[in-house]
């Protein structure tokens, strides 16, 4: 484990706005401009923290999890900032007396760029007995491509058959994980520090289908009113490896019963949806529908 710097110069840099950022920065090695990845890392505290924070920079969104518990609950994590966005999450009450896991999935914003950062993560905090402890992204973090890309015309396509149901748990298997790719402190790349209260995006109502219009292995349904935001399908009767197109949402189905498919890091303005399938696909395979409305929001928390 690598020790960063200390807590205290951590602090002062966190009441900067528009500061030079010169963290340890982390990528997937081969992973293209559109691929999403997983990172996770283990570390042990010898007690229970007495306050443990996330400081974490990234150019693209992100869902963060301490020992699998969602700490980034905001829908599309971090907000725009015009650059690097920097947030402090205060993960106290997730922290155990010994092993812990960190996960971040990470996603490119659009227009789709290559990038040797997309990840800058410090763990740090207090002990009961007055000892700090801080640590650093570096090579010994692992990732691995996620089961998700995104895509140029801002959607995004997954194949479920990849899907890790366990990959932020400690039981994940460390197969076909590789080290992150480190690149070396230093740089002039502007970040910009997201202050408790800052604009953010949540999930305001989910709306039922209204109507649908059945012309075989196509279906166009229509919600109670157009909005902006996600489309949920949950799909049963499906064979591994059938593609469905929800919209121009690609998702590649697992066979399993009620899989679902929803997007993630992206969000597309709905006034109707046609879903489609196999030769094989009809109504039938379609259990249910959504449409998950998204607006803007003021956050006014430390917890994320």
């Amino acid at each position: 484990m690598r020790l960063c710097i200390t807590v205290s110069l951590l602090l002062l840099l966190s009441t900067a706005q528009g500061q030079d950022w010169n963290q340890q920065w982390i990528s997937a090695p081969q992973a293209d401009s559109a691929q999403q990845v997983w990172f996770r890392r283990t570390y042990v505290l010898p007690e229970r923290a007495m306050q443990a924070t996330i400081r974490i920079a990234s150019k693209g969104h992100y869902v963060l999890y301490v020992n699998q518990y969602n700490v980034s609950t905001d829908v599309l994590t971090p907000p725009e900032a015009g650059g690097i966005a920097v947030m402090h999450h205060d993960v106290t009450r997730f922290v155990r007396p010994d092993t812990n896991v960190i996960a971040v999935w990470y996603a490119p914003r659009l227009p789709l760029m290559p990038t040797a950062k997309q990840l800058s993560l410090c763990f740090y905090g207090n002990l009961p007995d007055g000892g700090r402890f801080a640590y650093s992204t570096d090579s010994s973090w692992f990732c691995r491509a996620a089961n998700v890309r995104t895509t140029a015309g801002g959607s995004e396509a997954a194949d479920g058959r990849s899907y890790i149901d366990d990959w932020k748990a400690p039981s994940a298997s460390i197969l076909g994980w590789q080290p992150a790719t480190q690149k070396e402190t230093g740089g002039s790349d502007r970040a910009i520090d997201i202050a408790p209260i800052h604009p953010a995006k949540r999930i305001a109502h989910i709306y039922s289908c209204r109507y649908f219009d059945d012309s075989g292995t196509s279906i166009a349904y229509r919600f109670e009113r157009p909005f902006e935001g996600w489309v949920r399908l949950t799909l049963r009767g499906m064979r591994p490896g059938d593609a469905v197109s929800i919209n121009g949402q690609e998702y590649i189905c697992t066979g399993i019963p009620d899989e679902q498919a929803c997007r993630r890091f992206t969000t597309a303005f709905y006034d109707h949806v046609m879903v489609s399938g196999p030769p094989s696909f009809s109504r039938a395979n379609i259990m249910n529908i959504e449409g998950i409305s998204i607006e803007d929001y003021t956050h006014r928390s430390y917890l994320y």
